[in-house]
This record gives C-alpha cells, sequence and structure tokens, in this order.
C-alpha cells in the first residue's frame, strides 16, 4: 500500500466482505472500531496502537470529539486513514493490528461486546466457539461467510492453555495436541527426536 501526502494518508477500497452473520463489512465499521478505541469512555488498553492517526491525543484525552479523528469513510467500502507524521513501517501495523467493529452486534450487546463467543463477531476465516475470559479451552469454526471460504481446508481447530512446556511436550508426545509451544532446555531436549516437526523461532526465549 502506498501512501499519498509525503506517507501520510492511506486510501483503500475494501474488499467487499462479510461479517458470519451474513451482513457487509464496511468502511464504516473501522471508522466506528477506531474512533470507539480511542475515545477515553471507552478506556480501551489497545488504543495506542492508533496513536499516529492525525487528532490523536486530543480525542484520546477527551478535548475533541471522536469525529476529529484522522480515519473516514468515502464510501461504502472505501476508507481513508491519516496520520499525523510519516510512519515508515506503517503496513505493518494495517496488516496486523487494525480492525473493524459489527456496529449492529455493538449497538445491541454494549459493553457484552467481544466478551465471550456469544458476543464475539467474525469476518476472518473462523468465527470463536465455547469461550469466554475463564475458559482455558476453546474452538474455532469455518466462517462460512468468508470470502475465502473456499480455500480453508480445515474445519475446526480446538484450542487449549497450557501452563508448562513439560505439559505441551506431553499432550503433543501422545497426540492429543497437533502443535505446541516449547523453550529453554525443552527446545534441545526434543531437537532430535523430532527434527521434522520443530521450527525454531527466535522470539525472546521461545521455541515452537
Amino acid at each position: 500500500m502506498k501512501p499519498t501526502d509525503n506517507g501520510k494518508v492511506y486510501t483503500f477500497n475494501l474488499k467487499q466482505t462479510k461479517w458470519s452473520d451474513g451482513s457487509a463489512v464496511t468502511a464504516q465499521d473501522f471508522v466506528a472500531s477506531f474512533r470507539r478505541q480511542v475515545e477515553p469512555k471507552t478506556k480501551s488498553q489497545r488504543a495506542a496502537h492508533l496513536e499516529d492517526l492525525v487528532n490523536y491525543s486530543g480525542v484520546a484525552s477527551g478535548k475533541l470529539n471522536p469525529d476529529k479523528l484522522g480515519v473516514k469513510a468515502l464510501g461504502k467500502y472505501k476508507l481513508q486513514i491519516t496520520l499525523s507524521h510519516k510512519v515508515p513501517y506503517y503496513n505493518y501495523v494495517l496488516a496486523t493490528q487494525l480492525f473493524p467493529v459489527n456496529r449492529k452486534d455493538l449497538s445491541k450487546w454494549g459493553t457484552k461486546y467481544g466478551t465471550s463467543s456469544k458476543y464475539a463477531a467474525a469476518n476472518g476465516a473462523y468465527v470463536i466457539k465455547d469461550w469466554n475470559s475463564s475458559k482455558d479451552t476453546w474452538n474455532l469454526v469455518k466462517n462460512k461467510n468468508y470470502y475465502g471460504a473456499g480455500h480453508v481446508k480445515i474445519n475446526k481447530i480446538h484450542f487449549q492453555v497450557v501452563k508448562t512446556p513439560q505439559t505441551g511436550l506431553r499432550l503433543f508426545q501422545s497426540k492429543k495436541v497437533q502443535e505446541t509451544q516449547l523453550s529453554g532446555s525443552y527446545v534441545s531436549m526434543v531437537k532430535k527426536q523430532y527434527k521434522k516437526d520443530l521450527v525454531v523461532s527466535k522470539y525472546g526465549q521461545q521455541a515452537s
């Protein structure tokens, strides 16, 4: 994505995708999401990833109305983001940190939005099921309304929280999980036995 105005303005023609309930994902869904995160009353712990947008500080402090934030819908599927300064790595931020909100569901659920699978909306390859903040297991189920659903070959993924590398390794060895994360001495311990299965990533002190 190549920005204009000396690297400060990003204009997108969005793909015409759908939420898991079949409704359209629109530019206004992104606008609503960004404004909601930055306005003080939401108390979002993730608002800082929008700090490069025009008027972020003013909106975050309550001095400016959220509609002054540097994001707007130019059409149903046309979104524009305006930064206060050029950010060389902003394509990464766009790809990994900025997401829309389902305005209809947000209006219906209010503060419950996103607190459990019952109150979760999705527009990606999977929909989360059987989850709330206190559970240590949950499932991802294929989203039939995902625009690329025809390329999604796995219909269901089960997740389980594992508190120690030892437990994760034991579950992997007994074939109760197909993937786990190891760290420290456990990496060298299994390196020979699981040579074809082990992928080492230099992410802090962890490997998977």
